[in-house]
């Protein structure tokens, strides 16, 4: 019978490419959340939450004075 074929070096090369920052997620990432090119997403959630908060408490019209 063949013995079968295991790798024992592969538990560790996957630990190594998991910890690495470049598969960290998005969200999880404060590097790529405050670089240049997620701006436009931080602007819009710097809309979206204050507007979800004022939907949330009935708020449906609203004055802005300069």
């Amino acid at each position: 019978m063949k013995e079968k074929y295991t790798r024992p070096r592969v538990p560790d090369k996957l630990e190594i490419i998991l910890n690495n920052p470049s598969f960290r997620p998005a969200i999880e990432d404060v590097d790529f959340l405050d670089g240049d090119d997620a701006r436009g997403v931080r602007l819009q959630l710097d809309y979206l939450k204050p507007d979800r908060l004022l939907r949330e408490h009935g708020v449906k019209n609203t004055i802005v004075v300069f």
